[in-house]
């Protein structure tokens, strides 16, 4: 019913080339720090992962828990709502919990080998799968997981980190939904099977990245065990106003108002199947059913709550495991609730806007004043601003030729939405092309031509091929882009003809593009 592509056309709008892996503390950096020469080399990361792994104790100790059990009771479809406030059915508050305690070391201690990211997000799937036939999830929600790179032919560690764990996810978050073609927009007639295998609202949602198709008001339907009044005024009002219009006009006619309004009309043609004569003569009960059914058919489709699909998805968002905690008992351990924390999901959706309030640049003036001289005044943020506020493709003929190099997984047809350029550049950065609030901001440098960080891992005799071309470095583990700044320096003095690029604004435009494109999934593994 709703397009199943990573960057949305329409909805949410802004405001809406190896990676490494390694952590901080593993590394003893202080990451806040400008200076390059405080980080060793990058190597290559090549061949192996390690994924959720965990210590004999806690297998030991999930040998004697049992499954919880796995349906919820479902409530019937209200007949009124938005009269009084809303307050969840069990707005308990367990502080004593915490993600350490819940999930600490509970995996089944997966140690697995992959070749790939490809590798490692099938393998993730299929442990997901394992979760969904035994009806525990912890393995998955546990917080003792981890992504590790060996080096080619011996088990000494050469990477790991969050960096690498997050496209993890996010890989097998993509190849699931494009598996089953099923996804969190609408609840429509499926096999119930498969909706209870991608109803988790994906394996990338208790990464702190946004599900997609998004569909915030069905995430808040499902973490409330289907109570339908959890989806309250201000909450439709924030991620469906339209439809919220369209309910206030409604509302507001009451059983003896006029309701042939265009946007009442619509709607009830669209998801009722219904002239507006139909509901012309009503009373108060027959007007307040309508409305509940308006309201629940625009955002969550048109099978009831005691469906056989509604069940298996409202099973699925629990994620049971096998101490009787379920993800939506987490939902209540939090003070703010589901609305705050779908708030700092869908805020992990970059815009051009939202993105550049993200990035800090770093450079020292004898690379920067040159370029900004150059550029008419211009800085780098400001350069990176003009880009990211700009449309489609910059040099199609040039781009066409670049195409065929660009990773499968990235869904071109969306390259004119607004957001395409500030998700494919998040996604270069730091793995996914969501940005969780906690990871905070992305640091964007620029490098002279000797800065051996920038060659990430690569052989040293690589690096004056890499500055000529304009090869941009990415390190998702620190969130980090480096730019060759004479690369930047020779395209803003150059002249331009007829031909492709036509001005300087163009090429820096094509160039940024291609290689955001180019610096996704971009992993050197054996």
């Amino acid at each position: 019913m709703f397009p199943r592509n990573r960057v949305r056309k329409q909805w949410p709008l802004a405001d809406g080339n190896s990676s490494c892996g390694e952590s901080d503390d593993e590394l003893g950096l202080d990451n806040d720090d400008d200076n390059d020469e405080n980080l060793p080399p990058t190597p290559t990361p090549v061949v192996q992962t390690r994924v959720l792994r965990s210590t004999q104790a806690a297998q030991a100790t999930a040998r004697i828990l049992p499954p919880s059990p796995t349906v919820p009771e479902i409530p019937s479809l209200l007949t009124t709502m938005w009269d009084e406030p809303w307050q969840p059915n069990h707005p308990v508050i367990y502080n004593f919990l915490r993600e350490g305690s819940v999930y600490v070391a509970a995996t089944n201690g997966t140690d697995s080998h992959p070749g790939s990211l490809d590798e490692a997000a099938d393998e993730l799937i299929a442990a997901v799968a394992r979760c969904v036939d035994e009806g525990d999830f912890t393995s998955v929600l546990s917080d003792d997981q981890s992504a590790v790179i060996y080096r080619p032919g011996t088990r000494t560690i050469l990477l790991f980190g969050d960096g690498v764990l997050r496209e993890i996810f996010h890989k097998a978050q993509t190849k699931l939904l494009k598996t089953t073609g099923l996804g969190p927009a609408h609840i429509r007639s499926s096999p119930a099977n498969d909706i209870d295998y991608c109803s988790p609202v994906e394996p990338g949602d208790h990464q702190g990245f946004a599900p997609d198709p998004v569909n915030p008001c069905l995430i808040q339907f499902l973490l409330n065990e289907c109570d339908f009044r959890s989806v309250h005024p201000l909450f439709m009002a924030e991620y469906h106003p339209v439809l919220k219009s369209v309910l206030d006009s409604w509302r507001s006619a009451g059983p003896q108002g006029n309701v042939n309004i265009p946007g009442i009309v619509s709607h009830l043609a669209t998801y009722h199947d219904l002239e507006i004569t139909a509901v012309a003569v009503r009373d108060q009960a027959t007007h307040n059913g309508l409305f509940v059914e308006m309201a629940y058919r625009g955002v969550i489709g048109s099978e009831a709550p005691s469906h056989v699909d509604v069940v298996a998805a409202a099973r699925g968002a629990r994620l049971p495991c096998r101490n009787g905690w379920t993800f939506t008992k987490f939902i209540h351990s939090v003070r703010a609730g589901s609305d705050s924390i779908i708030a700092n999901v869908m805020a992990s959706m970059m815009g051009p806007e939202s993105l550049i309030s993200h990035i800090v640049v770093s450079s020292s003036p004898a690379l920067s004043a040159p370029i900004a001289a150059a550029m008419g005044g211009k800085s780098l943020i400001d350069i990176i601003a003009n880009y990211l506020m700009g449309l489609g493709i910059p040099c199609p003929a040039i781009f066409e030729e670049a195409r065929q190099h660009f990773p499968a997984g990235v869904d071109l047809s969306f390259i004119d939405s607004p957001n395409f350029r500030a998700q494919m550049l998040t996604w270069a950065i730091s793995g996914t092309p969501y940005l969780p609030k906690a990871l905070g901001n992305i640091k964007i440098m620029l490098v002279d031509n000797n800065n051996t960080i920038y060659l990430g891992g690569r052989p040293h005799s690589l690096l004056p091929s890499m500055i000529a071309s304009g090869t941009l470095s990415f390190r998702t583990c620190f969130l980090e882009c480096r730019i060759p700044a004479s690369f930047l320096l020779r395209a803003a003095q150059a002249s331009y003809t007829s031909e492709e690029p036509r001005s300087r604004r163009q090429f820096i435009h094509h160039w940024l593009l291609c290689q955001s494109l180019n610096g996704i999934d971009n992993h050197t593994f054996a």
